[in-house]
């Protein structure tokens, strides 16, 4: 898997929560600050991080993680999808509640799963 990152020499990585109208939305999601915090404190990768409320905006990013819990899965799934035909060649993250707890059920439209808090990644 390789990343063809912008013109920019960064890699530009998007964060999108997958959820549904039942859900409450009062506040944008910490895992972003968490994540994008972490990665540019501990990497010497340069990257760019983007949330992508809508995924119809992923033809400027080069990875797209996307978060959800069990209830949002089906969402996540629909957004991953949707994301690999306007742009084949983005990589598709999963990660939250659901993929922690039942990572057999991850689908073939993510190419990586993330299992546990996304700031400490093992190859298990």
């Amino acid at each position: 898997m390789s990343i063809n990152h912008s013109s920019s020499g960064r890699i530009r990585i998007g964060f999108h929560k997958a959820t549904n109208s039942l859900d409450v939305q009062w506040y944008k999601p910490l895992a972003f600050g968490y994540l994008s915090s972490y990665f540019t404190t501990h990497s010497a990768i340069p990257a760019e991080f983007i949330q992508v409320p809508l995924i119809e905006d992923v033809d400027s990013i080069d990875i797209l993680g996307i978060s959800c819990t069990s209830q949002d899965y089906f969402t996540a799934i629909e957004a991953a999808s949707k994301a690999k035909d306007l742009k084949p060649s983005i990589i598709t993250v999963i990660g939250g509640h659901h993929i922690t707890h039942l990572p057999q059920t991850m689908h073939n439209c993510f190419d990586i799963g993330v299992t546990g808090e996304g700031e400490v990644i093992s190859d298990n």
